[in-house]
Protein backbone atom coordinates (compact mmCIF):
# COMPACT_ATOMS: atom_id res chain seq x y z
CA UNK A 1 0.00 0.00 0.00
CA UNK A 2 2.79 2.35 0.81
CA UNK A 3 4.31 1.50 -2.71
CA UNK A 4 0.76 2.65 -4.27
CA UNK A 5 1.16 5.81 -1.98
CA UNK A 6 4.31 6.60 -2.85
CA UNK A 7 3.47 6.58 -6.79
CA UNK A 8 0.17 8.60 -6.62
CA UNK A 9 2.54 11.04 -4.30
CA UNK A 10 5.00 11.38 -7.33
CA UNK A 11 2.09 11.43 -10.07
CA UNK A 12 0.67 14.39 -8.17
CA UNK A 13 3.95 16.12 -7.77
CA UNK A 14 4.27 15.76 -11.34
CA UNK A 15 1.14 17.34 -12.20
CA UNK A 16 2.06 20.10 -9.81
CA UNK A 17 5.51 20.61 -11.32
CA UNK A 18 3.78 20.95 -14.86
CA UNK A 19 1.20 23.42 -13.85
CA UNK A 20 3.79 25.17 -12.26
CA UNK A 21 5.77 25.53 -15.60
CA UNK A 22 2.88 26.35 -17.04
CA UNK A 23 2.09 29.12 -14.96
CA UNK A 24 5.68 30.35 -15.80
CA UNK A 25 5.42 30.32 -19.39
CA UNK A 26 2.16 31.03 -20.09
CA UNK A 27 1.14 33.70 -18.37
CA UNK A 28 -0.43 33.86 -14.71
CA UNK A 29 -3.84 32.74 -14.31
CA UNK A 30 -5.96 32.54 -10.74
CA UNK A 31 -6.72 28.72 -11.72
CA UNK A 32 -3.26 27.42 -12.38
CA UNK A 33 -1.92 29.05 -9.10
CA UNK A 34 -4.49 26.99 -7.19
CA UNK A 35 -4.25 23.80 -9.03
CA UNK A 36 -0.43 23.88 -8.46
CA UNK A 37 -0.96 24.41 -4.99
CA UNK A 38 -3.84 21.87 -4.48
CA UNK A 39 -2.26 19.45 -6.20
CA UNK A 40 1.16 19.80 -4.38
CA UNK A 41 -0.63 19.69 -0.80
CA UNK A 42 -2.12 16.47 -2.23
CA UNK A 43 0.80 15.04 -2.83
CA UNK A 44 2.23 16.15 0.94
CA UNK A 45 -1.12 14.31 1.99
CA UNK A 46 -0.53 11.66 0.02
CA UNK A 47 2.85 10.48 0.52
CA UNK A 48 3.42 8.03 3.37
CA UNK A 49 5.71 8.97 6.30
CA UNK A 50 8.59 7.44 6.86
CA UNK A 51 9.11 4.56 9.82
CA UNK A 52 12.09 3.43 9.80
CA UNK A 53 14.43 5.71 10.91
CA UNK A 54 17.77 3.02 10.38
CA UNK A 55 16.97 1.57 6.80
CA UNK A 56 19.12 2.45 4.26
CA UNK A 57 18.74 5.34 1.51
CA UNK A 58 16.30 4.08 -1.22
CA UNK A 59 13.95 5.11 -4.01
CA UNK A 60 11.25 5.64 -1.34
CA UNK A 61 13.78 8.38 0.39
CA UNK A 62 14.68 9.71 -3.07
CA UNK A 63 11.23 10.86 -3.68
CA UNK A 64 10.37 12.05 -0.54
CA UNK A 65 13.67 14.44 0.09
CA UNK A 66 12.36 15.63 -4.04
CA UNK A 67 8.20 16.45 -2.88
CA UNK A 68 9.15 17.51 0.64
CA UNK A 69 12.16 19.72 -0.81
CA UNK A 70 10.07 23.05 -1.67
CA UNK A 71 8.20 22.56 1.34
CA UNK A 72 11.12 22.66 3.46
CA UNK A 73 13.35 25.57 1.79
CA UNK A 74 9.93 27.23 2.30
CA UNK A 75 9.61 26.90 6.26
CA UNK A 76 13.48 27.47 6.96
CA UNK A 77 13.17 30.84 4.76
CA UNK A 78 10.26 32.10 6.58
CA UNK A 79 12.08 30.97 10.14
CA UNK A 80 15.36 32.81 9.17
CA UNK A 81 13.21 36.24 8.30
CA UNK A 82 11.16 35.64 11.71
CA UNK A 83 14.29 35.47 13.26
CA UNK A 84 16.66 38.06 11.72
CA UNK A 85 13.55 40.31 12.25
CA UNK A 86 13.33 40.11 15.77
CA UNK A 87 13.02 44.42 16.50
CA UNK A 88 10.35 44.48 13.77
CA UNK A 89 10.43 46.01 9.82
CA UNK A 90 11.80 48.94 9.86
CA UNK A 91 11.17 50.44 5.78
CA UNK A 92 13.44 53.83 6.61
Amino acid sequence: MDEFRTVAALLLFCISAYLLCNLLMAGFDGYVLLGVIGFYLASLLVLPKRRDADRSFDLDETIDLIISFPYRLLVRILRSVSVNDRDGFDPD
